[in-house]
């Protein structure tokens, strides 16, 4: 990921998934956004505008659940589901 061009969303359904998925996005320093059950609403605005504007945030790790409504994530050209329910 850290030498590839475009942008990457990524979803989990458990947080311990999410958890692992962000720790490894940090110790490859590769800059992203997380959305969960936690995040409130105008931090959420805030995640998706940088991740549809700012070209160093290449990824997006999101809740299922969370994200199931209302994202426009169209800068991203890789999708990967890491689990299903």
């Amino acid at each position: 990921m850290k030498n590839e061009v475009g942008k990457c969303l990524i979803f989990a359904s458990h947080f311990v998934i999410m958890d692992s998925v962000s720790t490894c996005l940090v110790n490859n320093k590769i800059r992203f956004m997380r959305i969960d059950g936690s995040t409130k609403t105008d931090v959420r605005a805030k995640n998706v505008e940088a991740f549809q504007n700012d070209p160093n945030m290449r990824c997006a790790v999101l809740s299922i659940r969370a994200c199931s409504a209302g994202l426009t994530l169209t800068a991203a050209s890789t999708v990967i589901f890491t689990e299903l329910d």
